[in-house]
């Protein structure tokens, strides 16, 4: 699609059959009419400039509900790859962009004002740059990435997801801006999460659910607000010590429990495990460290759960975890 043809206007679902790939050049605008879908089973490619952004919006100018478009589905074998996107209006069923068992690469994209959230399974996904806020979504987090079958293998991470703001999202209860799950007893994955303003609502900002090793870098990451700082679930055995380089993140401003003693002294619950897990040089909201009954009792920040290794910890708040 060309500028000379712009605005693209889609009144009924569109299908890229496999082996087809459609370009978008930059500053097309595509409209798209309520309920429909962009279907993709070869690839969709649009590779934008930040002063020539790709434009989803609605067919109808405006910001009504009533209106929205459904989502870009990438089906199995697919490629999604967006650059400089601005995506606006969609989200009419809950879910905005989805992949099944394909690739998705949303990078410098602007997601805000839809009705849906990201939905990623058995993908190589890389989010990076983005910002994804002002949503409404009624189900799940704002970006849900789930590995039935682990990670590849080897070096290269399996989700990378860098430098992005993930905020002012209508969330469900209990759900968190980003959430990342193996599903596998077998397999491993490999995550890098770096340098993301996450902030939540009433549920953790960052939660990790792993039945096999998780390893990675979860660096840099401010983590503010909501119900808890990371959380980590799993059916593991308890001995499983994930494999996680957890540093230089920013744990701030979460909801104290219903506890006098949290309470008085304004502490949240920075981080939570089910395994044990090393959470050494992050800060924790106040220089003298978080607070957990036994290992730092004296400690006014952001609450530790029993399993976390947190000393020694930051003194300041790091200077690469992006603030609000």
């Amino acid at each position: 699609w060309s500028i000379a043809n712009s605005p693209v206007i889609i009144q009924r679902d569109l299908l890229i059959s496999g082996g087809g790939s459609l370009i978008i050049e930059p500053g097309v605008e595509v409209q798209i009419a309520r309920g429909v879908s962009i279907l993709v089973d070869g690839s969709i490619v649009a590779l934008a400039t930040p002063d020539r952004p790709v434009r989803f919006v609605q067919i109808n100018s405006g910001d009504d509900p009533r209106q929205r478009w459904e989502s870009i589905i990438g089906r199995s074998g697919s490629v999604i790859d967006l650059r400089n996107v601005f995506i606006n209006g969609g989200g009419a069923g809950g879910t905005l962009i989805a992949m099944q068992s394909g690739r998705l690469s949303l990078q410098s994209a602007r997601i805000v004002g839809n009705g849906g959230h990201i939905r990623i399974d058995d993908s190589f996904v890389i989010i990076r740059d983005s910002e994804i806020s002002g949503n409404r979504m009624p189900y799940d987090s704002a970006i849900e990435i789930t590995l039935p079958r682990g990670g590849a293998g080897g070096p290269v991470s399996d989700v990378v997801v860098v430098h992005n703001r993930v905020l002012n999202n209508a969330l469900v209860a209990g759900v968190a801006p980003l959430r990342i799950t193996n599903q596998s007893f077998d397999s491993p994955a490999r995550v890098e999460i770096e340098q993301n303003l996450l902030v939540g609502a009433a549920g953790p900002n960052l939660a990790l659910v792993t039945n096999s090793q998780l390893m990675g870098n979860i660096r840099c990451n401010a983590m503010i607000g909501g119900g808890n700082g990371l959380s980590l679930r799993s059916d593991a055995p308890p001995n499983l010590s994930p494999m996680l380089n957890i540093r230089d993140n920013a744990i701030e401003a979460h909801d104290p429990p219903n506890n006098p003693f949290y309470r008085e002294f304004n502490i949240g619950k920075g981080a939570t495990s089910d395994l044990p897990l090393n959470m050494t040089n992050n800060w924790w909201e106040v220089a003298n460290g978080p607070y957990e009954p036994k290992a730092n009792p004296d400690g006014r920040g952001e609450a530790a759960g029993p399993n976390i290794g947190f000393q020694p910890w930051l003194q300041s708040r790091p200077s690469c975890a992006p603030n609000l």
